[in-house]
């Protein structure tokens, strides 16, 4: 279910009763430069568990917590370059990227691992299905096996790519503040 007006008034009702202004006109091209910092902010959130993962003593449940931040980080991360909704900013790799072509492959290479492994069924290069069938004279067994190979030794780099991706997001949503110092004559200070 989505979030209804009266549940986000009731919400955000906390925060405006010192008299602050939800969404002033003036700002309201913040709002999807805000929406892709959180969106980083999760991926990195996301990462640093991956990195710092130990594995559990079920393989199961190893396998399947690995999997599921890895998955977050890779969905998150592309959010910021997806088509997006109003008021959401969509990112241009070959724009984040220019000054930087190793973070734009691996960038490349996120977005690639995204969209044929996290988002939607390709070939990731990193997931094989298999049956292993044995015929054991009165019956045949089948052993369904799903071998995953998470790319830890690219974790790293996929770090890279994000503090890339970070600080030109940063820098874009600095700009915007900038302006409207500018334009508004007084200096905006965030909380």
């Amino acid at each position: 279910m989505p979030l209804s007006d009266s549940d986000f008034n009731e919400h955000i009702a906390p925060v405006l009763c010192d008299g602050s202004e939800l969404n002033p006109q003036e700002f309201k091209h913040l709002a999807g430069w805000n929406y892709i910092l959180m969106q980083v902010a999760m991926a990195d959130h996301y990462l640093k568990h991956l990195r710092a993962h130990e594995r559990l003593s079920d393989p199961t449940d190893d396998i399947f917590q690995l999997n599921a931040w890895f998955v977050a980080f890779l969905v998150t991360y592309g959010k910021c370059f997806a088509s997006t909704g109003s008021k959401i900013v969509k990112l241009e790799g070959r724009d984040v990227f220019r000054s930087d072509s190793s973070a734009l492959k691996t960038h490349e290479r996120i977005m690639h691992l995204r969209n044929t492994y996290a988002a939607h069924s390709g070939e990731s290069g990193i997931v094989r299905s298999s049956n292993v069938v044995k015929d054991e004279g009165t019956h045949i067994t089948v052993k369904h096996l799903l071998t995953l190979a998470t790319p830890t030794n690219e974790f790293a780099d996929f770090a890279h790519a994000l503090d890339v991706l970070d600080a030109h997001v940063v820098g874009r949503m600095n700009a915007q503040l900038d302006k409207l110092q500018t334009k508004l004559g007084k200096p905006i200070l965030i909380e």
